[in-house]
């Protein structure tokens, strides 16, 4: 019998910097508090102490929530660069299903705020990446597949957990896309 072999595990992180969690901590309480710009420029200062740090894994999802929190803000500009820079460090970390589900979230998020034309470069843009790779888009997000329930924040870390922002092991255990700690969801919902 043929065995596909398995594909090297990345090395897990501890986190011990209590700044950045600090700082995960800090940009949530502006989001909820309502200072979407505020968070969007903290996660943008955390995406790249992450890069600086070799993290490209957490510094796409600190990217990723900075677009949103640029779009909530309403500037487009800045949410469609860190967008973009989301998505090319998914890809080039081989993070497809995390890469779909951010374009489909972030697609919605533009909808919702009258981005509709915006929405077709972030499309076209995660298709071109995919096709580069060789991979065919519609198969690389996965969207059929049932998930359990996230809790709210990381039990590790405490970084806030999004479906999109967190590379999933199984249908009801994800990798904190921060600290790397295993994260137990809920059994996932039927059909």
């Amino acid at each position: 019998m043929f065995r596909r072999p398995r594909r090297p595990l990345p090395p897990r992180y501890v986190v011990t910097n209590t700044t950045a969690i600090d700082g995960v901590t800090r940009a949530n309480q502006l989001m909820a508090n309502g200072q979407p710009q505020q968070a969007a420029e903290l996660f943008m200062q955390l995406a790249r102490e992450m890069q600086e740090a070799g993290r490209p894994r957490q510094a796409a999802n600190f990217h990723a929530q900075a677009a949103h929190a640029w779009l909530d803000a309403g500037v487009k500009e800045q949410a469609l660069s860190q967008s973009s820079l989301a998505l090319r460090l998914f890809a080039s970390q081989g993070m497809w299903e995390r890469a779909g589900h951010f374009k489909v979230n972030f697609i919605a998020h533009l909808r919702r705020t009258g981005g509709e034309s915006a929405s077709a470069a972030v499309e076209g843009e995660y298709n071109a990446l995919a096709n580069t790779a060789g991979i065919n888009p519609q198969v690389a997000a996965r969207a059929g597949i049932k998930r359990g329930s996230l809790p709210a924040n990381c039990p590790h870390c405490g970084a806030p957990l999004r479906s999109d922002t967190v590379d999933w092991i199984d249908a009801v255990s994800a990798e904190c896309g921060f600290c790397g700690g295993t994260v137990v969801t809920s059994k996932p919902e039927s059909a």
